[in-house]
């Protein structure tokens, strides 16, 4: 057992006092302006093995705090301030941890009053073995909060079978994700918009880089997790173009790929809204492809118009029956070149598995993600300082976690 050594500044910015329900808490004595080192988290450092000793009840670990997946700081019994910072959903310090060195420390997330209580989200991992935290707008019985963020499991892949949902970090993976229904295509957007260093603001808002580099413009959404996506997918575009094609390129040539594609992304978008998925993903983009002759002929080289009676008995003939896609690729053809429909056809489709997620799969006895991280993203990722192990740092011990 080692002990995490601090030195406590006899000029503290931190007063110990009551915070009602919460017991005691940790108070800001001046005003902080933002990336004020407010100090370390203080307490034994235990690995697995020395929590289950420690606790053999783990509902009685309140203290731990992940360092990684075998080591931990414990701070029950420190009488360091550190030990009274409060939970809150959106806290006013920013967590970093040094796994090297064994450290994790405080900084200001954004400009603090003196009297103002010091707090940070201790993240759903604390407390979907706990009750509901005061104030907290997300509900932590949701089954949603005991699965693993996708994020995370980029850098630490969970069990082979395991299926991840959509997070576009490549240019294809982009355009699969403005072809999902609108709230899927929002989320997407937004673990993007994360794994590149955005963060949510105390009002519920976005705070994101529009780009990767030092001098990246940043932007607040006020709208927060329900922002326009046509605002996030330029925010995407710009932080995926610039990490892998630094001359800007790609940014310019997907640009105006968007551009040119926002009306009938917006089709697809309403069209996915509304019809439930079928039989395959082929079943799927031909029902779209039906749709988008129909509604942009102009776009597809149409030269018999396909009218609303016909295009919704083709996608009836999908959902009904498994048999009908070539019948209806064929229906098709006769209204469009046969090899547009085909080229159509096969790049909805695309959009469409990739929209799905990915799943791990094992290479050689080595758990891999198929649509995984791009190599040259991890030279971003090591920019970006504030991420998945920053997330979720908080740990309660549970045995049967993954």
């Amino acid at each position: 057992m080692l002990l995490v050594e601090a030195t406590v500044d006899a000029q503290s910015v931190v007063e110990i006092k009551d915070a009602g329900v919460k017991g005691k808490g940790a108070f800001a004595s001046k005003d902080l302006i933002e990336g004020t080192y407010i100090g370390p988290y203080v307490g034994d450092l235990l690995t697995n093995e020395g929590v289950k000793a420690r606790y053999p009840d783990p509902t009685q670990a309140s203290y731990l705090f992940e360092l990684t997946e075998d080591l931990c700081i414990d701070a029950q019994e420190s009488t360091h301030f550190s030990r009274f910072f409060n939970h809150a959903e959106h806290g006013n310090l920013e967590v970093r941890a040094n796994v090297e060195a064994r450290t994790i420390d405080f900084y200001a997330l954004r400009d603090i009053s003196a009297g103002e209580e010091l707090t940070f989200d201790y993240g759903p991992k604390f407390w979907i073995f706990r009750g509901q935290p005061t104030g907290d707008s997300r509900n932590f019985s949701d089954p949603i909060y005991r699965e693993r963020p996708p994020e995370l499991s980029i850098r630490y892949p969970p069990p082979v079978g395991t299926r991840l949902p959509l997070m576009p970090l490549t240019i294809a993976e982009l355009k699969a994700a403005l072809a999902l229904p609108t709230d899927e295509a929002r989320t997407a957007l937004l673990r993007c918009l994360e794994f590149f260093g955005a963060t949510r603001t105390a009002a519920g808002g976005l705070r994101a880089r529009i780009g990767v580099g030092p001098d990246a413009e940043e932007r607040v959404l006020d709208s927060g997790a329900q922002a326009d996506v046509l605002e996030l997918q330029r925010i995407a575009l710009a932080c995926l173009t610039q990490a892998l094609d630094a001359s800007g390129t790609a940014q310019r040539d997907v640009g105006e790929w968007m551009d040119s594609m926002e009306a009938e992304l917006q089709l697809i978008r309403r069209w996915r809204d509304r019809v439930p998925r079928l039989a395959s993903t082929r079943h799927d983009a031909a029902s779209i492809a039906a749709f988008l002759l129909w509604k942009n002929p102009n776009g597809h080289g149409v030269t018999q118009p396909l009218s609303r009676e016909e295009c919704n008995d083709l996608v009836y003939r999908l959902e009904t029956s498994e048999d009908s896609l070539a019948e209806v690729l064929d229906a098709l053809g006769q209204h469009a070149p046969c090899a547009h429909v085909t080229e159509l056809v096969d790049t909805l489709a695309e959009w469409v598995r990739l929209g799905d997620g990915c799943v791990v799969t094992s290479d050689e006895g080595v758990p891999t993600l198929v649509g995984h991280v791009p190599p040259l993203l991890d030279a971003v990722w090591r920019r970006v300082p504030r991420l998945m192990q920053a997330r979720i740092l908080v740990y309660h011990y549970n045995p049967n976690s993954t």
